[in-house]
């Protein structure tokens, strides 16, 4: 996760900590590189059904998802979350999104 779970190239993936099992909790820090910004995360995977969805509920009570399907040969991935309220959503999707990208570079790449 190293390898991708990042918003672009200024930041890292300082911290991680994943007990990948439902009622299992994930935590991470992800940073700049230059040190001045940090975000947090921590969650409870709340369901895993291996090629399905991933369930989980980050540690201020909001929701996201994972979810899985395939057609043919590609598998496809959707992330679904309930936005932080303080910060424009649309950022956040950005974010998100990047994230997204950086994991399928990274599944391609191996």
């Amino acid at each position: 996760m190293h390898n991708w779970l990042f918003i672009n190239d200024d930041f890292k993936t300082t911290e991680l900590n994943v007990d990948f099992v439902t009622g299992g909790h994930f935590s991470y820090v992800m940073a700049s590189k230059v040190g001045d910004l940090k975000y947090e995360y921590k969650a409870t995977y709340s369901s895993i059904r291996p090629f399905e969805k991933i369930l989980m509920t980050l540690d201020d009570g909001r929701k996201a998802n994972v979810l899985f399907s395939t057609s043919e040969q590609r598998t496809f991935m959707q992330m679904e979350f309930e936005p932080y309220p303080y910060q424009d959503s649309r950022a956040q999707i950005l974010g998100w999104q990047a994230i997204l990208d950086n994991f399928k570079k990274f599944v391609e790449s191996i």
